[in-house]
C-alpha cells in the first residue's frame, strides 16, 4: 500500500510530463545525461502540519521540483513560460484539490539559475527550482 505522499508525488510527476520527461527518486540523483529538458523531483523534509484537523495526521512535506533546459538567448522568457505552465498544470478545477492524495499544495519559493558559461563563451544549461509544500494526511 502506498502513502498519500508517494501518491501525490506520482501525481505531481504526471502533472509535469506534459511539459518536460520528470525524474524521480534514484533517477533524480543523475542528471548530466538526461536529455533536456527535464523536471526533477526531490524531497527537503517533512514534519507533523500545524493543522491538525482531520481523523488522521497530517504532515506537510517539501519537495523542490527542478526544471533543466538548454539555455537560449531567451533563457529568461523562456522559464517565465515554464513556470506559467507549471502552475496551469497545477491548478485545481473549482472544488477539487490540486492533488487528489493531498490536502493542500502551496508553492512557497521560485529561484530562477542563470546558465554557467562555458571555456568557449557560451550558454550551458539553465535551471528554475519552485519549492512547494504538499499537506498529507497519514492514515496509520
Amino acid at each position: 500500500m502506498s502513502s498519500a505522499i508517494a501518491l501525490a508525488r506520482a501525481e505531481l510527476a504526471t502533472r509535469l510530463e506534459s511539459i518536460a520527461p520528470v525524474r524521480t527518486g534514484l533517477a533524480a540523483l543523475e542528471t548530466t545525461s538526461a536529455i533536456l529538458p527535464v523536471f526533477v523531483i526531490w524531497d527537503v523534509r517533512d514534519s507533523p502540519s500545524t493543522q491538525q484537523e482531520y481523523a488522521a495526521p497530517q504532515f506537510t512535506r517539501q519537495m523542490v521540483v527542478e526544471y533543466k533546459a538548454i539555455a537560449a538567448a531567451d533563457y529568461d522568457a523562456a522559464m517565465d513560460t515554464v513556470l506559467h505552465t507549471l502552475r496551469a498544470a497545477l491548478k485545481p478545477n473549482i472544488g477539487e484539490p490540486a492533488l487528489a492524495h493531498a490536502t493542500a499544495i502551496r508553492e512557497t519559493a521560485v529561484q530562477f539559475f542563470a546558465p554557467a558559461i562555458t571555456e568557449t563563451g557560451a550558454s550551458s544549461i539553465a535551471s528554475l527550482q519552485i519549492t512547494f509544500e504538499i499537506d498529507y494526511l497519514e492514515r496509520l
